[in-house]
């Protein structure tokens, strides 16, 4: 891949990231002026990932259709900006959740695409190191969230930050002029488009399936993080400073585990991010301290090496021909687990508390682990799993590339 490609795909990556990180740390902050509950907080949240689920699952079939990544790039990034700004106006609570979830839609179809052309485009030698650089976006942008968020917020109020973070994807727009771009390779040994696009590996169905619990855990992270520095009477900046300081400390880290994982094998590090996120919620649960939180945030940031690794991996083991829909259906996996977390975690956290939400959340990435070290590719072919039929599972053998 050309230094050209990496940093423009770099920049497409960060910009979602940046906004979405200083969005998300005070939402459930922002959503009090509307009376908003814990429960109804969730839903929200957890409805905006609809709309994030929706713009990346489709995206695969944007990308086999029209194979135009970088035009629908920039039409996305137009798009969210528009959404961006329209939610600081939005009068009641159910304009701001349709504005919100056509915002993350956006923002979904410019993170798919980024995946697929990353894919497309990266070398088998190289791939996790190139797949960790890109992971680096969401950290960077983590901190330019985290850090610019909550100032503005307290000194220019919340309606110059939705304004200033759609102005934002005007930078989205200008580094996709830079983007090669480039249409998935045709195999017909593997079979059809069509064919190949309906079936999932069962290693790369388990694969989908880890990431959702621990996005899952995450997701139900970030809802209950804010409300709990809110109710210790931390104000936003402070609030907004986890996200800042824990991007900060796990900087490097996507880059490091994407360069051991072209050395050592993706699934021993895939399991050490699982372990990272469990042992922050522990922190979380019995967090009282600014430092407490910065240090439980510093390990569940390790999700995003999750994410690069978890791209990198599938990456081993789809056929090209099919490597738009399924890096796409996996870059959804994510996002339902934010669906699910945000739904989940604000009945849970009314109901029960922080501290038995945490604990029983904190057993999801344990789960993930169980799942991941059950993966076993063969050489040459592994076991698909039919999965576009909800009457019957067809079993049937296609070949893919080994891990």
């Amino acid at each position: 891949m050309s230094r050209k490609q990496l940093v423009a795909l770099f920049i497409c990556q960060l910009i979602p990231y940046a906004v979405a990180n200083g969005l998300l740390s005070l939402l459930p902050i922002y959503v009090k002026r509307f009376d908003a509950s814990a429960t109804i907080t969730g839903f929200y949240l957890a409805l905006t990932f609809v709309g994030l689920s929706v713009g990346s699952l489709y995206s695969g079939r944007l990308s086999s259709r029209f194979r135009q990544h970088r035009s629908f790039i920039v039409g996305g990034a137009i798009f969210s900006a528009a959404t961006t700004f329209l939610m600081g106006v939005a009068p009641d609570m159910p304009l701001l959740m349709l504005f919100t979830a056509l915002a993350w839609l956006g923002a979904g179809i410019q993170i798919a695409m980024v995946s697929i052309l990353t894919g497309l485009f990266s070398n088998k030698r190289t791939r996790g190191k190139t797949f960790g650089i890109i992971g680096i976006a969401p950290v960077v942008g983590g901190m330019f969230g985290g850090l610019s968020a909550g100032p503005i917020v307290d000194h220019l109020g919340f309606f110059a930050l939705f304004a200033l973070n759609g102005l934002a994807y005007v930078v989205v727009v200008l580094a996709a002029l830079w983007l090669e771009d480039k249409a998935p390779a045709a195999n017909p040994a593997q079979g059809t488009r069509s064919a190949s696009a309906r079936q999932m590996s069962r290693p790369l169905l388990l694969l989908f399936t880890a990431s959702v619990l621990v996005s899952v855990a995450n997701y139900i992270t970030g809802l209950g993080r804010p409300l709990a520095m809110n109710a210790l009477n931390f104000d936003s900046t402070a609030i907004s400073s986890t996200i800042a300081i824990s991007s900060a400390a796990t900087l490097p880290v996507p880059f490091i585990l994407g360069w051991l994982s072209d050395r050592i094998g993706r699934k021993r590090l895939l399991i050490a991010c699982y372990l990272a996120i469990a042992a922050g919620i522990g922190v979380l649960s019995g967090a009282v301290l600014i430092w407490h939180f910065w240090l439980s945030q510093s390990l569940v940031s390790w999700i995003r090496s999750e994410r690069s690794l978890s791209s990198a991996y599938a990456t081993d083991l789809i056929p090209p021909q099919s490597l738009g829909s399924n890096l796409a259906r996996l870059s959804t996996a994510p996002w339902i687990g934010a669906v699910i977390g945000y739904a989940v975690g604000g009945i849970a956290l009314q109901a029960f508390g922080i501290v038995p939400t945490l604990t029983l959340t904190a057993l999801l990435p344990l789960a993930s682990v169980a799942l991941i070290s059950i993966i076993r590719p063969t050489s040459n072919q592994a076991v698909t799993v039919e999965v576009t039929r909800p009457a019957a599972i067809t079993i049937s053998h296609s070949a893919i590339r080994p891990s």
